[in-house]
């Protein structure tokens, strides 16, 4: 690859409009793109709630309903407990005693998980605060409190000062849930005389109403990508039943329906399921179901009553089909960004076995790497790193194959809430000359088994090839198929015994494809395309068919469950290409053939430039994207073979995390791409930071005083990619900007690439929000 320092994008007028319309139709029509590559606070840890048989106090139990624990025991109540992000503390509010014959007041009280190191952080002994809300992170609680006025919400730091009241009316407004992202407040006002959901900034500022129902609806609670809000309402019938809307207030959808009161929803951290509070029993019970409302099952159900439950942040929790140092050598990198403000825990188990002696736990502190090599020769798999529950950290495996070769192949750890039951690869090929192909499948239940299905279409006789495998638990399997190719590849997975029509029956897996080239010594592995990331428009940094030893293809596909054939554009470095060379390449006349469904298309280019984007639509005259394209791009480079799926246009961020960096080790050559879509509105500034510190590309400047470095400009369609030789650290990080000031977050594109004696390895940026 060549360095280049700025390189324009050559989109004429024209061209430019129309992808800024065409950025404005995919909002419109595409909505929230599916699935976002959002960040979950952990998987699904333990239950707090209050029970009550003689007095109110504070439990927690197991996710399954097990070990239940008394945590408080005390004659006043204890009720409205609420966990931080982190996992470790409870929040909850306490009545706190005046006099033997006048009743307490209620405050807000901090507990340790266990129970332990009891703290009081509101102090009014007039007014009761209650129902605590954490910030996504930690930093403040939100809060109701009664006032003349009646209940209005407050915030306060997470030890009690800064105290700060959001609403003021004259009327009730309860029961805060802050959003995932921290910008918003969700509550209850009983303003215009009923009781519905708003929203707020989290400073109080722009107070907007969600619903608008003769019912009751209350106890408001986001989802873990900030995109549906749940909440209960007696609406339907004079008892209460659990609905869900889109953040918006849109789509107003119904999930119980039983003649019992449902109440006080909540979200798991992994966005899976919801916890609820029932009198469908005796008393009021604890149950789970599915976020569409289905498998509803009672977890809790002590003598007396259980109620206000809230789900515990688990680990974070990332995945990789397989794990090998037996042909070659492997690494997992464990990175804690530099903006994170603790140390962090990890730890790694394969086939839920130890990788190292004693199981093995690493502290990273902030903006630092541990690298981990299992003491064991193995070559087996799933493969699960845990970190402390709160904000995300990048977790990456790297390999050398074979033993002592020189093929560099790393990808990102797949977070626990982009597991997927369906997923997509463009191509599969195991009949090209040297190309060996598997689709590798693994189970990251610890108790049920589950059946895999993968199928593609053979290029060669146009006939779906299909393998299926009951996979055990904590299991793998990979599928093979010698002497074809052909697209796109898919997987299902549902339970044993299960089927795929019934969508109750489907089950998360985790899935990559892996391929070894050149008499088996150049090693690829890229991850599936969960169904539910699936875009109309993709980007990649870069296109390169010119240099010497460099060949690239645009791998395009149409899902064989799709319901129409896709038509598509490609552009490189802003201009619309061509893979016939007989066609007008202007950009303003040439269409691509349809992709009937289960088809693929590979065009290549003799192109070098970037950004690189494909747009996929519905109709020939490409007025209408689809959301069901699958895209990725494949590189040829000397010995070596790599693919990098496409990274979709909705999701893209101004953020971007990587493990690693080294442009020290003998024959090892890094650059960090970055690039401003030729449709963006503004341009670009960006700062590169490795090992927790700004770093600057020209060697004339001082390379360790962030204060005074200052990146260059991108234009609209420019990209930049700069090498630091000499350097070897991480964690990485690309931050983008739309001020000189790198004040106010712009998305970009951003990747990494290696070549490492003459090998090539590219990793697309980790967003962690």
């Amino acid at each position: 690859m060549k360095r280049s320092k700025i390189i324009p994008g050559r989109m004429a007028a024209a061209a430019v409009l129309a992808l800024a319309m065409l950025a404005a139709l995919l909002a419109a029509v595409m909505g929230d793109g599916g699935r976002a590559l959002a960040a979950y606070p952990g998987s699904n840890g333990k239950i707090v709630f209050m029970h009550n048989d003689t007095q109110r106090d504070i439990y927690v139990a197991n996710a399954d309903g097990s070990g239940v624990v008394q945590l408080t025991n005390d004659v006043n109540s204890d009720y409205d407990p609420a966990w931080s992000p982190d996992g470790t503390k409870i929040a909850y509010a306490h009545e706190t005693t005046k006099t033997q014959t006048q009743g307490g007041t209620f405050d807000i009280y901090v507990m340790d998980a266990d129970g332990s190191n009891v703290t009081r952080v509101t102090t009014d002994d007039i007014t009761n605060e209650s129902r605590p809300t954490w910030s996504p992170d930690g930093s403040k609680i939100a809060f109701e409190k009664w006032t003349a006025n009646g209940e209005e919400i407050y915030t306060m730091n997470a030890d009690g000062s800064g105290i700060v009241q959001l609403t003021n009316n004259s009327v009730d407004d309860s029961h805060p849930a802050w959003s995932p992202d921290g910008s918003k407040i969700a509550f209850v006002s009983y303003r215009y005389s009923n009781y519905e959901i708003y929203v707020m900034n989290a400073d109080g500022s722009s107070q907007t109403r969600l619903t608008n129902d003769a019912g009751w609806d209350d106890w408001p609670d986001w989802s873990p990508d900030g995109k549906k809000i749940v909440f209960a309402t007696n609406r339907s019938n004079s008892n209460f039943e659990i609905y869900s809307m889109n953040a918006d207030g849109s789509s107003q959808t119904r999930l119980t329906n039983d003649s019992a009161y449902d109440s006080l929803p909540r979200y798991s951290p992994d966005g899976s399921k919801i916890i609820f509070s029932s009198n469908r029993g005796s008393d009021y019970d604890i149950y789970v179901m599915n976020t569409d409302g289905s498998n509803v099952q009672q977890v809790i159900g002590l003598s007396g009553s259980d109620d206000e439950p809230d789900w515990q942040p688990g680990p974070l929790r990332y995945y990789f089909t397989w794990y090998d140092n037996t042909g070659g050598d492997a690494w997992l990198l464990m990175a804690n960004p530099a903006s994170a403000q603790v140390n962090r825990s990890f730890s790694i188990s394969i086939a839920w076995g130890q990788c190292t002696a004693g199981g093995g736990s690493y502290t990273v502190g902030p903006g630092k790497v541990h690298f981990q090599q299992c003491q064991q020769a193995q070559a087996n798999g799933p493969v699960k790193v845990a970190a402390d529950p709160g904000e995300q950290t990048v977790v990456s495996q790297r390999s050398l194959w074979p033993q002592g070769g020189y093929s560099l192949e790393e990808i990102p750890g797949t977070e626990e809430g982009r597991l997927s039951d369906h997923f997509y690869w463009s191509w599969y090929d195991q009949q090209s000359p040297g190309m060996k192909n598997w689709v590798l499948v693994a189970n990251p239940s610890q108790t049920e088994t589950v059946t895999a299905e993968v199928s593609f279409k053979n290029r060669a006789d146009g006939q779906t090839k299909t393998k299926t495998y009951d996979i055990l638990p904590g299991g793998r399997w990979y599928a093979t198929f010698p002497g074809m190719m052909g697209g796109p590849v898919e997987v299902k997975a549902y339970k044993q015994g299960g089927s795929w029509a019934n969508q109750a029956d489907h089950r998360d897996v985790i899935a990559s494809q892996r391929v070894l080239s050149n008499g088996d010594t150049a090693f690829n592995e890229v991850p599936g395309i969960p169904a539910e990331e699936l875009s109309a428009d993709y980007v990649w940094t870069w296109y390169d068919n010119t240099s010497a030893g460099a060949r690239d293809w645009v791998l395009l596909a149409n899902p064989p469950d799709a319901s129409d054939p896709i038509y598509y554009e490609i552009f490189i470095a802003g201009q619309k290409v061509c893979d016939d060379a007989s066609c007008n390449n202007d950009g303003g006349t040439w269409s691509a053939g349809a992709i009937a469904a289960g088809e693929s298309v590979t065009p290549t280019f003799d192109k070098q430039g970037g950004p690189v984007e494909v747009i996929a639509y519905i109709d020939a005259q490409h007025l209408f994207p689809t959301d069901k394209a699958i895209a990725s791009l494949r590189t040829l480079w000397g010995p070596s073979f790599e693919e990098v799926p496409g990274y979709p246009f909705v999701s893209l961020a101004s953020d971007y995390h990587w493990t690693w960096y080294d442009q020290q080790t003998p024959g090892m050559t890094n650059w960090v791409l970055v690039a401003n879509h030729p449709s963006a509105l503004n341009s670009l500034h960006y700062e590169i930071w490795i090992g927790g510190r700004k770093v600057c590309e020209d060697s004339a400047c001082p390379d360790a005083a962030p204060g005074t470095w200052s990146s260059g400009t991108l234009a609209k369609g420019e990209i930049v990619t700069p090498t630091f030789p000499g350097k070897i650290e991480g964690p990485v990080e690309v931050r983008t900007f739309s001020d000189a000031q790198h004040t106010t977050p712009a998305n970009a594109i951003a990747s990494q690439r290696v070549l490492y004696h003459g090998y090539f390895n590219e990793v697309v940026g980790t967003d962690l929000d």
